[in-house]
C-alpha cells in the first residue's frame, strides 16, 4: 500500500497540479492564486482566484478587494497557454471520469433495486409456499392418524371375522349332528 501511495505522489508530481503545488507551497493558505491568459489583443490577461485564508484576523475582521489585489501580486503564479489548456484537459478527463463512474452508479443502484424487487417477491412466493407446505404437513400428520384407525379397525374386523367363522363352523357342526340323529331317528 505504501508503494502504491508512492506512486500516486510520484504521478501527482508529474502532472500539472503537483507543479503548480510545488510552486506555490511557499506561498502560504491565504494567497490569491493568479493566473494570466492571453487576450484576443496578444495581451495577457491576469485572472485571480482568491483561496481560503486560515489565518486569524488581525485588526478589522473585513478584507477589502484591494487588500486581496495587493497580496496577488506578491504571490501570483503565471501561467502558460499550455498550462491552461492542459488544466482544461485534466478538468475534462476528471468530469468524463466522474460522469462515467456516476453512471456505473446508478446502473448499480438500479441493479440492487431490481435484486429487492426480487428479494421481496421470492419472499412473497417463499411465505405462500410455506404456508402450503404447512397444510400439506398438516394433511399428512391427518392421513397418518386416519392410517392408524384403520389399522385398528381392519384388526378388529379381522379378530371379529375368526369369531364369525368360529360360530359358523360350530352351527354347521351342530346342525350336521342334528340331521345325522333325524336320519338316523326316522
Amino acid at each position: 500500500m505504501q508503494e502504491e501511495r508512492g506512486k500516486i505522489r510520484e504521478e501527482r508530481g508529474r502532472s500539472l497540479g503537483g507543479m503548480l503545488e510545488k510552486d506555490f507551497v511557499g506561498g502560504g493558505l491565504g494567497n490569491v492564486l493568479t493566473r494570466r491568459k492571453l487576450g484576443g489583443d496578444g495581451k495577457p490577461i491576469q485572472l485571480t482566484i482568491p483561496t481560503a485564508s486560515f489565518a486569524k484576523p488581525t485588526g478589522n475582521a473585513k478584507t477589502s478587494a484591494t487588500d486581496l489585489e495587493a497580496k496577488a501580486g506578491d504571490n501570483a503564479v503565471t501561467l502558460s497557454e499550455q498550462q491552461i489548456q492542459q488544466f482544461a484537459s485534466e478538468n475534462d478527463t476528471l468530469l468524463e471520469s466522474m460522469n462515467s463512474t456516476l453512471n456505473t452508479v446508478l446502473r448499480a443502484e438500479k441493479s440492487l433495486l431490481e435484486i429487492s424487487q426480487l428479494q421481496t417477491t421470492l419472499i412473497a412466493h417463499l411465505a405462500t409456499q410455506t404456508e402450503a407446505i404447512e397444510l400439506l404437513y398438516d394433511e399428512a400428520i391427518e392421513t397418518v392418524a386416519d392410517l392408524d384407525r384403520a389399522n385398528s379397525q381392519l384388526k378388529k374386523a379381522k379378530d371379529r371375522g375368526k369369531e364369525g367363522r368360529l360360530y359358523l363352523v360350530i352351527f354347521l357342526l351342530i346342525a350336521s349332528l342334528a340331521l345325522l340323529f333325524l336320519d338316523w331317528y326316522s
